[in-house]
C-alpha cells in the first residue's frame, strides 16, 4: 500500500512541476490531445493501483469507450467555442465574449457531470479493498485537474517575477 502511495505521489509531483507554459487548454493532461490516449492512461493507472482483474479491466473498458462516444460531441463543441472566444477576444467583441463565456460554462458543466458519472460507474466495479487505492487516485486526479483549471503552479503562485507587470503601471 506504501508503494502505491508513493507512486501516487510521484506521479502527481511529476504533473505538478511540469511547466505549464505553451501547453494546450487542460494543462498537462490536455497534452494528450488523442481521447484513447487519455483513456489508456487512466485505465493503466487505476489497474496498476486498485489490481483490476482481467474482468474489471474489460468491463472499465467498455465503460470508458460508451463514455468517450457519447462525450465526442460536446468535447468538439466546448473545443470549438474555445477557439471562437479566442477570436472575440483578439478581435475586442465583448458581447461575442460574454456570451460565449456562458456557453463555456454550460458545457463545462455537461462535460463535468459526464465525467462524474463515468468515474461512479468504474467505483461500481471495484471491490471493498481496492476502493481505497481508487479514491487516493481520483483525489490526486482531481487535485491536479484543480490545480490545472487555477492555471497550473502560476494559478497557485502567481506569475513569475519577469513577467509581473511593473509595480504602479495603469491597468
Amino acid at each position: 500500500m506504501k508503494i502505491k502511495s508513493i507512486s501516487i505521489g510521484v506521479l502527481a509531483l511529476a504533473l505538478l512541476l511540469t511547466p505549464a507554459y505553451g501547453q494546450p487548454p487542460g494543462g498537462m493532461m490536455g497534452a494528450m490531445n488523442d481521447p484513447a490516449q487519455r483513456q489508456a492512461f487512466f485505465l493503466d493507472m487505476l489497474s496498476s493501483q486498485t489490481g483490476l482483474d482481467k474482468g474489471q479491466r474489460a468491463k472499465l473498458k467498455t465503460i470508458l469507450d460508451e463514455s468517450r462516444a457519447a462525450s465526442k460531441p460536446l468535447h468538439d463543441q466546448l473545443q470549438k467555442t474555445r477557439n471562437e472566444i479566442r477570436d472575440a477576444v483578439k478581435n475586442g467583441k465583448t458581447a461575442e465574449i460574454e456570451k460565449l463565456a456562458k456557453q463555456i460554462g454550460a458545457l463545462e458543466e455537461k462535460s463535468a457531470l459526464a465525467e462524474a458519472k463515468t468515474f461512479s460507474s468504474a467505483f461500481q466495479l471495484l471491490r471493498p479493498d481496492q476502493k481505497g487505492s481508487a479514491d487516493t487516485l481520483y483525489n490526486t486526479l482531481a487535485a491536479i485537474s484543480s490545480m490545472e483549471a487555477a492555471g497550473g503552479m502560476m494559478g497557485m503562485m502567481g506569475p513569475p517575477p519577469g513577467m509581473m507587470p511593473p509595480t504602479g503601471a495603469s491597468k
